[in-house]
């Protein structure tokens, strides 16, 4: 990462799309003027001594910009650890267009995500947590919704927290990394080494006998001199698989992979194969089969029977998978937005392709659990997409986890939901997010040690999924069912920071600080929750909720009773 002499102030010489500081102290009307000139030059003095080489303006609130943003980022945490005894600050970060003319709004904008922050923290806009390269390191908290102010504001406190998996969940866990590829054509050479992690991960996840995880968590290794340790320490890989090789024009890949072990220098497993593209996109590249195969034998000492390989027309309808998951995954709504219209546009461009019609059931579900879909609508075209999906590819085990789900969502026979769970682990044992819904069933039907297993497995699967938020609130319901009531509401704090107006999380606020005898803070979940959902009442719980015949569901009517939530 830069250091902070990269940061320029805003009369840079540079123009170009960037991040914007801004910075005030905290000025009581009690203090006296001396104290408040004070504190401003404290203030001055500090970006002076971070800043150098820069020129610098006497103008207060002062306002710095920097073409990189975690730069600006780490200036500020320095910064704001140094004044957080003798000088509260109010600090905001926000995107700027251009580094050395700042717009109006842009200021203002930095402006009131500092003013929006608590002291001690800094705030930044959602669009400028999109731009950090690590943001799933930083332990951001929702600051959650303002009428009277429509920007979204996440703070970032000085303290950090783990995201270490549970090292005892899985035994076998193999890291599969994205390669690196290069080519007279970058952006093709970046698409191919998308669909080559891709299909690596796809293929030996289908292994019952390793545990791969999952490719959300993969994807934000995007530092690749940190990829092969962050793999090793972050994700508590066991092996690590790389790859390296070039596309040549002609359309033909060669590629190195090899399998690293935890401790050990020398590789486990190498090889070096070439691979047609069009064989690739096509799905009969049998020389990457034999790789995979050959790989897995390696690390297991047995073979794997490697389904046929997902066909794609074109390397760029590829592409655009990959752009509408991470956009999904994303804070903002607009990117939300953004990616049902790369995905409505997939299904055009790719109608028999499995995955397309799966995201598009993910997106609908995602959508009902926000707020932003209806949710009878959102579940009936699920529904459609999944079944689209199986047509496709009987045995894609994404669709048939959102099945599962589903059935879950519409109060189907619990079997029906153990059904289609159970087939989506055949296809993929490595599923993080069926390893969750069964989570949550086996919650359902009472079993709730089995319920905690499969949880303790799906968060070990995908430790950094962009939607951690839902793995944590499962986790608060299976911990809640279970009575563990502090491991509950942690987790559903957890989740709070990441997504402060999740109606399901909600829910479990409000048991968890009724059941912890703080009514009146459950109240205000409470009332929080009745925002997104008007008619809920006790009434609807005992109607809605999954695990109505069960112990737990009694403890929940009383917490959400003595919290407020009317009968009818």
């Amino acid at each position: 990462m830069p250091e902070a002499s990269d940061v320029s102030v805003l009369t840079s010489a540079d123009v170009q799309t960037g991040a914007l500081l801004w910075v005030c102290p905290e000025l009581g009307h009690d203090l006296p003027p001396v104290q408040i000139e004070q504190r401003w030059r404290r203030i001055a003095d500090a970006l002076k001594e971070a800043l150098p080489d820069a020129p610098w303006r006497q103008a207060l609130p002062a306002a710095v910009s920097a073409p990189d943003a975690d730069a600006l980022l780490s200036v500020a945490r320095r910064l704001l650890m140094g004044w957080q005894v003798h000088t509260p600050v109010h600090m905001g970060l926000h995107l700027v267009r251009d580094t050395e003319n700042p717009q109006a709004s842009e200021l203002r904008a930095a402006e009131r995500a500092a003013r929006r922050a608590p002291l001690g923290a800094v705030g930044l806009s959602a669009d400028l947590a999109d731009r950090l390269s690590r943001t799933w390191e930083l332990p951001l908290v929702d600051l959650g919704h303002d009428a009277s102010d429509p920007l979204k504001v996440l703070a970032l406190p000085l303290e950090g927290a783990s995201g270490q998996p549970d090292p005892v969940a899985l035994r076998d866990v193999l890291v599969v990394l994205r390669p690196q590829i290069g080519g007279n054509d970058p952006a093709r050479a970046a698409a191919c080494a998308d669909l080559i992690a891709d299909t690596l991960t796809g293929s030996l996840a289908r292994s019952a006998l390793l545990r791969v995880v999952a490719r959300e968590s993969t994807s934000r290794l995007t530092d690749s001199a940190r990829a092969v340790q962050d793999a090793f320490t972050l994700l508590g890989a066991s092996h690590v698989m790389l790859g390296k090789g070039h596309l040549g024009d002609s359309g033909t890949l060669l590629l190195n992979l090899e399998v690293l072990a935890k401790g050990q220098s020398r590789a486990l497993w190498s090889d070096r194969i070439s691979v047609r593209l069009d064989d690739l996109l096509a799905g009969s590249a049998d020389g990457l089969m034999r790789a995979i195969a050959d790989a897995h034998a390696a690390l297991m000492s047995e073979t794997l029977s490697v389904a046929q390989l997902p066909a794609w027309q074109s390397l760029e309808d590829h592409q655009l998978l990959i752009g509408a998951s991470q956009l999904m995954h994303r804070l903002s709504p607009a990117s939300f937005e953004r990616s049902r219209l790369l995905l409505e546009g997939l299904r055009e461009r790719a109608p028999n392709q499995a995955l397309v019609h799966a995201w598009t059931a993910k997106w609908h579900v995602m959508a009902a659990l926000q707020g932003l879909q209806r949710r009878r609508e959102a579940v009936a075209e699920a529904v459609i997409c999944c079944q689209r999906a199986l047509e496709a590819d009987p045995y894609c085990a994404m669709a048939m986890a959102l099945q599962g789900y589903l059935h879950i969502m519409e109060g189907h026979p619990p079997s029906e939901a153990r059904a289609a769970l159970a087939r989506a682990l055949d296809a993929n044992p490595s599923d993080a997010f069926a390893w969750l819904f069964s989570a949550l069933q086996a919650t359902f039907d009472d079993r709730l040690d089995e319920a905690h297993d499969s949880l303790k497995v799906a968060l070990a699967l995908s430790p950094l999924d962009p939607w951690r938020y839902l793995f944590d609130a499962v986790a608060a319901h299976v911990h809640l069912a279970r009575g563990d009531i502090p491991q509950g509401l942690a987790f559903a704090e957890r989740s709070a920071r990441q997504r402060a107006r999740h109606a399901p999380n909600l829910f479990y606020l409000t048991i968890a600080h009724a059941r912890s005898g703080n009514l009146h803070v459950a109240h205000e979940h409470l009332l929080q929750l009745r925002e997104l959902w008007p008619q809920y009442n006790l009434k609807l719980f005992w109607d809605t909720y999954g695990g109505r015949k069960t112990a737990h569901a009694t403890d929940f009517a009383w917490a959400l009773t003595a919290a407020g939530l009317p009968e009818r």
